[in-house]
């Protein structure tokens, strides 16, 4: 797979991992690459370093929802938008140039000078969401919302937050304000709730591992996100063996 990737880049070529949690170039600021520092659980013999030039990254947020609904068809009712930015933090010609491209296609992009800011918003929201709609099978507006789940996903949220900001991360919606939001999204499931009825893998080590051992560098406790991914992790394993 990587010789495949290799083959097909060149000086001017854009890679864009669409993915959730923390990305693997995270620690990219312009180094040359025996200088990053790799999040284990992620790249831990630096194999993504090392076969994606670092050079060619371009950072992203997604918020556009999707729905597999057979092989070959996504079907997606939201309105799309994309966030993007350098890791540099730079407003450069080619991510100006790559949102002219995703706007004439009907793509909203908005490009952020603070990339990994944004990074952290979506890891909050997905990691206060996702474990919790496995283990208890609720919508985001229970999760968010009922009395039962609710003091459970704020406490996930305030421990994340203190990850980001031990990183510098700046995130600007409050607990509150996600609360809010994330129960405006209605009779909604996450992915990870459709990914957990398929018996499929589930997308825990971007959005749950990677956070847990950047926490685990600055002795940041996070008894509550551990607490719930260890019983989604297990839910997850056992789902699958029969």
């Amino acid at each position: 797979m990587y010789e495949d990737i290799q083959s097909i880049l060149h000086e001017q070529t854009l890679v864009i991992p669409l993915i959730n949690g923390i990305p693997f170039w995270y620690f990219y600021q312009n180094t040359t690459q025996d200088q990053i520092k790799p999040i284990k659980c992620l790249d831990a013999d630096q194999r993504l370093i090392q076969h994606f030039p670092l050079s060619h990254l371009i950072g992203a947020v997604v918020f556009i929802t999707a729905t597999l609904k057979s092989h070959g068809r996504v079907e997606s009712k939201n309105p799309y938008l994309l966030i993007l930015g350098e890791p540099s933090h730079q407003v450069t010609p080619r991510i100006t140039a790559l949102q002219n491209i995703f706007t004439d296609s009907g793509i909203e992009v908005r490009i952020s000078e603070t990339i990994r800011d944004q990074i952290w918003t979506k890891v909050i929201a997905n990691l206060s969401s996702n474990p919790m709609s496995v283990i208890t099978g609720a919508t985001l507006k229970d999760i968010y919302s009922h009395p039962y789940l609710q003091s459970i996903t704020r406490e996930i949220t305030r421990e994340v937050r203190q990850v980001a900001a031990s990183y510098g991360a700046r995130v600007s919606i409050d607990p509150d304000t996600f609360l809010k939001l994330g129960s405006e999204m209605g009779d909604t499931r996450t992915s990870m709730w459709y990914d957990y009825q398929k018996k499929q893998p589930l997308e825990l080590k971007g959005i749950a591992d990677a956070v847990i051992e950047l926490a685990e560098h600055y002795d940041c406790p996070m008894p509550m996100t551990r607490h719930i991914c260890d019983l989604t992790q297990y839910l997850s394993e056992q789902s699958r063996k029969i």
